[in-house]
């Protein structure tokens, strides 16, 4: 797929946080454009795993309805991910703990990726296929969808699943309030047949089956991935 415009976006109800990509003056760019329509503010995260790093700040607040565009040039692999409830004015938490959900180390800019639970969308820009997906691999706080202008699939769960997931599952702000929805591996990280980590690390070892909650997953966003998935 040589994309002209991708749309990534995040709903609560028919709220929608949105991201574009698309071509931008140059054929090897691409412009993301990240919008909040959601009814509250969300402070957008922004990881370069490969690539060039783009001139866009690693972390913005974003109140309702506002929009931050930016280009990332091919080769360019990322996530950009959403924070609620944060408070960078409060220097007696830990930088990474100033946000409800999502936090991460360097407090508004991220110098790594959020602290899950945190709805993911990533990226992995190439010149003749892009690879993108709205990934639940670090739990969820916040609805996501993503769109495209190239008539690509897409890849979401831009549904508000905080008030279905179960007891052990959930993360609560101070007020009580359930702001993530863990997966069974940050539940349980000692377990690694959940992390697919240590003696499960490899593909042939990661089990398929088993995990206490993946099907309330699957049930709930089967359009959203683990995984990047590609698309031609």
């Amino acid at each position: 797929m040589r994309s002209s415009r991708s749309r990534l976006g995040c709903s609560a109800s028919t709220a929608l946080v949105t991201l574009l990509l698309a071509i931008g003056v140059d054929a090897k760019d691409r412009k993301i454009t990240v919008t909040n329509t959601c009814t509250y503010t969300i402070w957008a995260g922004l990881l370069t795993s490969v690539g060039p790093k783009p001139s866009q700040a690693t972390g913005w607040e974003m109140p309702p309805g506002s929009t931050m565009s930016f280009n990332v040039q091919e080769s360019w692999g990322g996530r950009i991910w959403p924070r609620t409830g944060c408070d960078f004015s409060d220097s007696s938490k830990p930088d990474y703990a100033q946000c409800e959900s999502g936090g991460c180390k360097g407090g508004l800019l991220c110098t790594e990726s959020g602290v899950p639970p945190c709805t993911l969308a990533e990226f992995n820009i190439q010149e003749t296929i892009d690879h993108y997906d709205s990934s639940l691999v670090d739990g969820y706080n916040v609805p996501m969808a993503i769109t495209n202008s190239a008539d690509c699939p897409m890849a979401n769960c831009p549904y508000d699943l905080l008030g279905s997931c179960s007891s052990d599952q959930q993360l609560k702000n101070g007020k009580g309030a359930v702001v993530g929805c863990k997966t069974d591996c940050a539940v349980h990280p000692e377990n690694e047949e959940y992390c697919c980590s240590g003696g499960h690390a490899t593909p042939d070892k990661c089990p398929a089956s088993g995990i206490p909650h993946y099907k309330w997953w699957k049930d709930r966003c089967a359009g959203s991935s683990c995984s990047i998935t590609d698309f031609s």
